[in-house]
């Protein structure tokens, strides 16, 4: 708005304001020379256009006078507006202004408060220097003060519209500041029935006994309120303060972990960067059911409702899951073995064997200081860092279990349902209709399988692959994913199963009985000769038998293949088999004539030496008084030093004559 020449002019801005229409209705209108107003062009900017207040019909000045009265007093008032400026310390001091066990104030209270106190401000100003008030806007003090009071009112600001309380209150500003702007309903307990810290205390413990509903606890407060001169309460008090108070209580009322999941802060993790980063393993009711079959007695019985337990290990890059195991109980050996199908189905997709660099489980077998067995397994295959007890949210494979996991589950006939003791349940009627059809009990491995590799080949609708694809073409794109790579060996080692008994080295190779069949296994060519007769621990796969580990626990590790039979009939011959017979008759030649060999080479050498064994061998002879002799002065502690075995490269002839 502009007044000039004592007529009131309004500004395109104000029309948008008042209602008139919008922005490109507006240009539209004064560009084709609008009836309804006439302009005439802004003095102070002859680009803009000013329409007479004066000219405009009734009904638009209605619009006007319905939002700000008599438009002529609302410019009047504007310089007064024009002097309040923002006050961003008073905008702070609400925002963190706390009362009641810090309670915060509504945003919409600060924003009032805020504009109160520039309007404070202004105002001590104007006690303060009115001469420079006067000499801005042109008024005196009782009509600048008259001003002020309608202002107040009209804008609705959260000051005393009255001009002698104003006053007071602007003398408390002086004096207390922001604070004195708070409505005293924020921080008054305004007749609180329960008034004091002790009555405070007594309610909360009463309210925090696990067992205690609200109208008990009602009941117990309003008879200690009765000893003590306290009002009573009604249950709906006691409901109110332990809806307010619920983090002071949860711990006791409902538990650690249920205080711990609600109110324990959330640290947002990513997700690892690349495949086989983190890896974790849980066990999972497999909510399916299988028949079985029972004679006792003569008498045969089918039981419909048996279930089993898996063991699943899963990669925390996208929940693929890597290996399981099926058992009729969670233990050691399950996970285990699920842990060895992991590896082994990390091979199947890689061509190699590799191990993650951590893993992450409950606390199922483990003892507190993580020294036993189970915790000892973990760690010989990468950083183990066991989840927070009882905290579900700490592992994401409590996620995989979820509505992907049961709706893979549906498919068959014979799911149970989320859980068995849940309202999630299949109806009676539909497992009752069906359970004639469920698979056997040794159908289960099976039927796992097949679950398994459903959801291993789901697809994630976000990126129109399946996780399988997903988890291949992140791990051949990460060098991280193939940093653990190991030997077959060491997955014999770590994961393989040690057969129950030693078992000899012979010329037929090892033979150990595993899994009820009696295997046969060649040894290496390099190590035939030095290993016949040995006893050996064989440690084997229990998913691939055709090799086994072998040691003595010493200074022998190696692996044997099982051996292949040669046929012994021209007519079974097949393409190669020819080469690997007239191989496996070399190398049994090369094992006859080798002891001819090293002797020919130990003869060259003593001939080079200049030494004949035979001018020793009398030497070695004593009449029996001369052995006598030498036994009765034999002294052990004189050879201690003069036995000691030496390596190959530090023996010279002199050596191997002193052991001579």
């Amino acid at each position: 708005m502009k007044i000039i020449d004592r007529q009131l002019y309004l500004e395109f801005k104000d029309l948008i304001r008042f209602g008139f229409g919008s922005e490109n209705y507006l240009k539209k209108e004064l560009s084709r020379g609008a009836k309804w107003a006439i302009t005439i062009k802004d003095p102070s900017d002859m680009r803009k256009v000013l329409i007479t207040y004066d000219s405009l019909p009734d009904n638009k000045k209605e619009l006007i006078t319905k939002l700000v009265g008599n438009p002529y007093d609302y410019f009047a008032k504007e310089p007064i507006r024009a002097m309040i400026e923002r006050d961003t310390k008073a905008e702070e001091f609400f925002y963190s202004y706390r009362y009641d066990n810090n309670k915060a104030l509504p945003v919409e209270t600060i924003k009032k408060y805020t504009e109160a106190a520039n309007w404070m401000n202004m105002l001590v100003k104007a006690q303060d220097d009115f001469k420079s008030i006067r000499d801005q806007i042109g008024i005196g003090a009782a009509a600048f003060w008259m001003a002020v009071a309608d202002l107040i009112e009209k804008d609705g600001i959260a000051l005393p519209s009255k001009h002698r309380p104003l006053i007071r209150k602007i003398k408390t500003y002086r004096e207390e500041g922001y604070e004195c702007l708070v409505s005293k309903k924020f921080g008054m307990k305004n007749n609180l029935k329960v008034d004091d810290e002790t009555a405070e205390a007594v309610l909360l413990e009463l309210i925090s006994i696990p067992n205690s509903d609200d109208v008990l606890t009602a009941r117990r407060y309003n008879t200690w309120a009765a000893q003590n001169g306290k009002d009573q309460i009604t249950d709906r008090t006691v409901t109110n303060w332990k809806n307010k108070n619920r983090h002071l209580i949860s711990q006791d009322k409902w538990g650690k972990k249920e205080t711990y999941n609600v109110y324990g802060k959330h640290i947002h993790r990513a997700r690892p960067s690349a495949p086989l980063l983190l890896v974790e393993h849980d066990d999972n009711d497999l909510d399916l059911y299988f028949q079985n079959t029972r004679t006792k007695g003569g008498r045969t019985e089918v039981f419909y409702y048996n279930r089993f337990v898996l063991a699943i290990v899963i990669d925390a890059f996208n929940d693929y899951i890597l290996g399981w195991a099926i058992g009729e109980t969670y233990t050691k050996d399950l996970i285990r073995f699920a842990y060895l199908d992991a590896v082994h189905h990390v091979h199947d997709l890689t061509g190699g064997w590799y191990m993650p660099h951590q893993i992450r489980s409950d606390r199922f077998g483990l003892d507190k200081d993580l020294k036993n067995d189970l915790a000892e397994f973990y760690k010989s295959l990468a950083v183990f860092t066991p989840a927070t007890v009882k905290v579900a949210r700490a592992k994401y494979i409590e996620r995989t279990f979820g509505t992907p996991w049961h709706q893979a589950l549906s498919l068959y006939k014979n799911y149970s349902g989320s859980n068995i003791t849940s309202g999630k349940r299949v109806p009676e009627e539909f497992i009752e209709t069906n359970k004639r059809d469920y698979p056997t009990v040794d159908q289960a491995p099976l039927q796992a399988a097949q679950f398994i590799n459903n959801l291993r080949n789901l697809v994630n609708d976000k990126t129109g692959k399946s996780r399988q694809e997903e988890w291949i073409e992140a791990f051949h794109n990460s060098q991280k994913s193939k940093e653990k790579a190991i030997t077959e060996t060491q997955v014999l080692a770590k994961l393989g199963t040690p057969h129950n008994h030693l078992n000899k080295v012979t010329s037929a190779g090892i033979s150990p009985s595993i899994n009820c069949k009696d295997r046969t296994y060649e040894v290496p060519e390099e190590l035939y000769m030095k290993t016949i007769g040995m006893q050996v621990q064989v440690i084997y796969d229990p998913m691939d038998y055709s090799r086994i580990l072998v040691t003595n626990n010493k200074d022998v590790l190696f692996i044997a293949r099982e051996q292949e039979l040669m046929p012994s009939a021209l007519a079974d011959f097949k393409e190669g088999d020819r080469k690997k017979l007239n191989d496996r008759l070399a190398e049994k030649v090369r094992h006859f004539i080798e002891p001819a060999e090293k002797k020919n080479q130990r003869q060259d050498l003593l001939a080079m030496s200049k030494i004949e064994i035979e001018s020793y061998l009398q030497a070695g002879i004593h009449t029996k008084a001369t052995n006598e002799a030498l036994q009765m002065a034999y002294n052990p502690t004189l050879i201690e030093s003069n036995n000691k075995p030496r390596s190959a490269s530090s023996r010279n002839i002199n050596d191997v004559i002193d052991d001579l």
